[in-house]
């Protein structure tokens, strides 16, 4: 009986063992194992493997460059030989479930700038078949499945949907894809889903009318040549049958003859036509693709010799300019034959695709230009349709595009509203040379049927690509409206610009700063606080100048600017990148104020979905938009006097520079202003241009004080609180020079370097000199000006702001200049106002008004010796938000390392309170 009951108990023991290890086990297969993923169509790839960060140069000591061909860890096998081991192993790696369809690396890694990381899944499938990989990265992408190499795209962008289609063999069972992203800064992640072929087709065949499709050997041709194709694979992927149809028309410079022939694709074919007339061809491709209608592809081609053919267009527009006096041919096309020469005989950083599209952009904008003025009349005043124009900068002397679409329905004798789009960061190309991209050329059809729609003249600006509209790219919007006011009759009541991401903290930006341009803005998603979230990784102590920087380019602070415009803000309820706070909060300061706003939460929506939907309601919105009344209250608030006016007001002194300054002008009645006035000193008012009446007669209070009494037609300088020195000799910051350094590059520069010194000195001085111009180049696609210290004249000092690369003893002019300048080099060291440096390799950057000319900048690259100035470029860059910069070979980023760093007070002193020293 006891034996039964003892063998009864341990048979029941070993069930309760064999039970509690089954559970376990299936607890952890079902909870803590390998979720089993199986292959959906067009569900996002969420849950993933991920390896940790690895660095994207070769030394973290040295400066972190740009994304690009030196981004060495892409090309790295950091898993030694693991990327393509197809057993591969994620074993050590954290496991992500990620929360959007986006897998965004800035919210798993602590450092993201210049790293490249792994992503590593496991797929199921129920059987063996063929389907796309689409992926969109930020930055470059390289995919491995089932151990195979399969994808490479080393790019600079934002992630987006679908920018690669990768056809991938699907296996019955276990599949795997490791997917590796680099970074060069700012966004980094992927988003990944699988699509069917037919799918994608069918949606290309529906909605694109024009794919990149490099159908010619060269853009220039010469008189005589026969035509010959060389199609490539057409698009990225091959979505089309082995032996597709195509017919292929060509369109003669005079429009009406036109010649058909059948082609293969994927097989060079030359054409019996022989290219007899000079001028603009039409390349039309009719391609049949499965079971759908054709896609029709149209590009445009030149015939004869480029720059002979320019001479002689030059020649023939400088006697229509001659005729008409047009300021609108007020361009020179000679300055601009050179970058035309580089671009067409290639140029480093640039792909063929560019060059060619640029080279043939600038033929058909110039025969725009005379086609259409044979008469002598302005050819592009009121034009209608969709077209290319541009102007000539005087930057760099090269030739800035901008894309406009005029309705059919303009009529120059009614007022039409201006919608400017802005593009977002990461975006390099216009619209005219993105027609590869499905979204690009979806997007420009859906706006010009919406300015078709309500009337509105729409306009794409370049703005200097990633340059956000600021700085050297916030030059374009003024000129282009200038333009636009010119040639067209425009509603100056309904001038809207309109974005989204950091495009519309662009556009915030540009309202808030020149007021007196534009009515209204339309901002979709914005960054509107840098605090909100912490993407500015400001490392430094509240006191660092840093701080005045991003305090006085906070779109956030100066609110009060938008107090007589018009705002909608648009933001999705789903988007993890730009936090809804952003919209949240400026809305709260915009009702704070009294600025009139729409605001709309979207559902559904994420960060990768604005690009054109909201936009209708936009267009809508402008066009319902009520007359603005006149206002009785016009405020005013900067901390830079570069951006120092409103309607009816200019700030024209600041009080503590990097502060911000705020005028509010109040009108009592048609001849009495109160203004009120914080951290200024001096002001301008134009009381007729605030009353809109044409009182003769008035006075102005300023804080309670009087301060003018006369006429209103001419009402002088005002200072606030007492007087000014008003010494014209003074030497004192103003909105034309005010720096920083990177102010300089707003308007027309030349870099010099010193040929003064020894052999080893003035070559250290011509290699920094060209490391400048390549960076330049390879960040705007043009050319600056360069010169030897010995080659420079009185007229470049007379008509440009200078850059002076050397030392004193191998740059002249650095030499001449050197007493006037706030600081001074030593044998052995630097010295700033009461901060010595001492030591041989002490490098400064500094930027002050020009002590050879009035109204100029000089800025200096120098050092106590050459060893200073050596890479001081590819150390950092070409940049500087500050006015002056102490640097030794310890130096490694422009913030907390460097020896002394900040800005110059108004008199351009040295000042302690704005200086930053280690």
């Amino acid at each position: 009986m006891f034996m039964k009951y003892h063998q009864a108990k341990k048979v029941l023991l070993l069930f309760v063992i064999l039970f509690t290890a089954l559970y376990m086990a299936l607890y952890y297969l079902l909870f803590q194992g390998e979720t089993k993923i199986y292959v959906q169509k067009d569900i996002f790839l969420r849950e993933w493997y991920i390896s940790k960060s690895y660095s994207n140069t070769l030394a973290d000591s040295l400066r972190k460059t740009s994304h690009g061909i030196h981004c060495y860890g892409f090309n790295h096998d950091f898993l030694n030989g693991g990327e393509t081991d197809k057993n591969f192993k994620s074993s050590g790696w954290i496991h992500h479930q990620s929360k959007t369809d986006v897998v965004d690396f800035t919210h798993i890694f602590d450092s993201t700038n210049f790293k490249v990381a792994y992503a590593f899944s496991t797929f199921y499938s129920d059987e063996n078949k063929e389907m796309l990989l689409a992926v969109g990265s930020d930055d470059g992408i390289k995919i491995w499945f089932n151990g195979e190499f399969v994808h490479e795209n080393h790019v600079g962008r934002g992630t987006h949907i679908d920018d690669d289609f990768i056809p991938v063999r699907l296996q019955k069972g276990v599949n795997t894809c490791l997917i590796k992203v680099d970074n060069g800064d700012g966004g980094w992640g992927f988003i990944a889903r699988f699509r069917e072929k037919k799918d994608v087709l069918e949606y290309l065949s529906d909605n694109v009318k024009e794919f990149w499709f490099s159908p010619l050997t060269n853009y220039t041709m010469v008189v005589g040549e026969s035509l010959k194709l060389n199609p490539p694979n057409v698009i990225k992927i091959s979505l089309f049958p082995k032996r597709p149809k195509c017919i292929v028309e060509i369109i003669m410079p005079d429009g009406k003859q036109k010649v058909t022939s059948a082609i293969s694709l994927n097989e060079t074919q030359n054409f019996s036509i022989k290219l007899t007339d000079i001028g603009l061809y039409d390349l039309i491709f009719h391609i049949t693709v499965e079971n759908r209608n054709e896609i029709i592809i149209r590009k445009e081609f030149f015939v004869g010799n480029l720059n002979k053919e320019l001479n002689n267009l030059w020649n023939r527009t400088s006697k229509l300019l001659q005729k008409n006096k047009s300021n609108q041919f007020e361009i020179s096309w000679r300055g601009n034959l050179e970058r035309l020469d580089t671009l067409i005989h290639g140029a480093r950083g640039i792909s063929k695709r560019e060059r060619s599209m640029l080279v043939v952009r600038q033929i058909i904008t110039l025969y725009d230009l005379l086609r259409y003025n044979n008469e002598g009349t302005n050819a592009l005043k009121h034009k209608k349709g969709s077209f290319i124009r541009g102007y000539l900068s005087q930057i760099d002397n090269s030739f800035q595009y901008y894309q406009l679409y005029v309705p059919s329905t303009y009529d120059s004798k009614k007022t039409a509203p201006v919608m400017f789009h802005l593009h977002g960061q990461y975006e390099r190309d216009m619209p005219f040379m993105n027609s590869n991209e499905i979204n690009w050329v979806d997007a420009v059809e859906k706006r010009e049927a919406l300015g078709e729609k309500y009337g509105c003249i729409v306009v794409w600006p370049y703005g200097r690509g990633n340059a956000l509209y600021s700085g050297v790219g916030q030059e374009d919007l003024p000129i282009i409206l200038s333009e636009l006011k010119a040639d067209y009759a425009i509603d100056t009541s309904k001038i809207c610009l309109v974005s989204y991401s950091k495009g519309a903290t662009a556009a915030l930006n540009n309202i808030m700063r020149f007021p007196n341009l534009y009515t209204a803005v339309a901002a979709i998603a914005p960054f509107t606080d840098y605090r909100i979230d912490q993407r500015s990784n400001v490392d430094v102590p509240k006191s660092h100048p840093y701080h005045f920087f991003l305090d006085a380019n906070n779109p956030s602070e100066i609110v009060q600017n938008l107090s007589n415009k018009s705002v909608l803000l648009l933001h999705g309820l789903d988007d993890k990148y730009s936090s809804i706070e952003n919209s949240r909060s400026f809305y709260k300061r915009l009702k704070q104020f009294g600025v009139s706003v729409a605001y709309k939460e979207l559902p559904n929506s994420n960060h990768f979905n604005y690009f054109v939907d909201p936009e209708p309601m936009v267009y809508q919105w402008l066009h319902e938009l009520p007359q603005p009344e006149q206002s009785s209250v016009t405020t005013y608030r900067t901390a830079q006097l570069k951006y120092h006016q409103a309607e009816g007001i200019s700030i024209v002194r600041l009080d503590s520079v990097y502060r911000y300054g705020e005028i509010t002008a109040d009108i009592l009645n048609d001849s009495a202003i109160s203004v009120t006035a914080k951290n200024i000193i001096e002001y301008r008012l134009e009381p007729l241009r605030l009353i809109g009446g044409t009182t003769q007669q008035g006075t102005i209070v300023t804080n309670n004080a009087p301060s003018f009494s006369g006429s209103f037609l001419s009402v002088p300088l005002i200072t606030v609180n007492g007087n000014v020195d008003s010494t014209p000799t003074r030497q004192e910051k103003s909105s034309a020079i005010e720096g920083p350094i990177n102010h300089m590059y707003s308007s027309k520069f030349i870099v010099v370097y010193g040929v003064s010194g020894t052999r080893k000195e003035n070559e250290i001085n011509r290699r920094e000199a060209e490391s400048f111009a390549r960076e330049w180049y390879k960040r705007f696609f043009t050319k600056v000006s360069v010169k030897s210290d010995a080659e420079v004249t009185d007229a470049d000092i007379a008509t440009a702001h200078l850059l002076l690369i050397g030392v004193p003893a191998s740059n002249r002019l650095i030499k001449k200049i050197l007493p006037s300048l706030p600081f001074s080099l030593t044998s052995n060291g630097l010295i700033v106002g009461k901060h010595t440096f001492r030591s041989s390799d002490a490098g400064i950057r500094a930027i002050y008004p020009n002590p050879l000319q009035s109204g100029k900048y000089v800025s200096v690259f120098t050092g106590v010796t050459s060893d200073a100035i050596q890479h001081s470029i590819e150390r950092f860059g070409i940049d500087g938000w500050y006015d002056i910069m102490v640097y030794d070979e310890r130096t490694i980023e422009d913030k907390r390392s460097v020896n002394l760093i900040g800005f110059f007070d108004h008199d351009w002193k040295v000042n302690d309170g704005l200086l930053y020293a280690r």
